[in-house]
């Protein structure tokens, strides 16, 4: 199931899973940031299509976060970013245990580039800070 909802020009895609997990994909300028569990790919693809964006950047390579990144590589051929720490990590299949797995599905290998120190989307820029700990590759935005 996936809920939209809009504020301040940020359109949030909210995905509910088992046991009410819940995943997110945010859509911000033309800029979509993180593509969600592989287990919500369907319920994507049509968002993907009708809100159109440029690039993806990626806070982390973990599967909730780069489920459908494959995809999007595979059938849209926009640009991946994810921090430089991350890239070799997602062009090979996930490996993720498998309570993992069954929560948010794998994540097929895919092709991201290194994000830069600054990312800009249509209009906006946008300062990449490196937060480790959650993710050896975890990153925020900041505008």
């Amino acid at each position: 199931m996936l809920n939209l909802y809009e504020r301040e020009g940020v359109i949030c895609a909210e995905g509910t899973l088992g046991q009410g997990r819940k995943v997110f994909v945010y859509w911000v300028d033309g800029m979509l940031i993180d593509t969600g569990a592989e287990k919500m790919q369907e319920s994507l693809i049509p968002f993907y299509k009708k809100h159109g964006f440029d690039q993806v950047v990626l806070t982390h390579n973990h599967e909730d976060h780069t489920g459908t990144a494959a995809w999007i590589e595979e059938h849209l051929q926009k640009p991946i970013f994810v921090h430089p720490n991350g890239v070799a990590l997602c062009r090979l299949p996930g490996d993720y245990p498998k309570y993992r797995q069954q929560t948010w599905g794998g994540r097929k290998a895919f092709s991201p580039l290194p994000l830069p120190e600054i990312v800009q989307s249509r209009h906006q820029t946008w300062k990449v800070i490196y937060t480790p700990g959650h993710a050896s590759d975890h990153t925020a935005f900041y505008n």
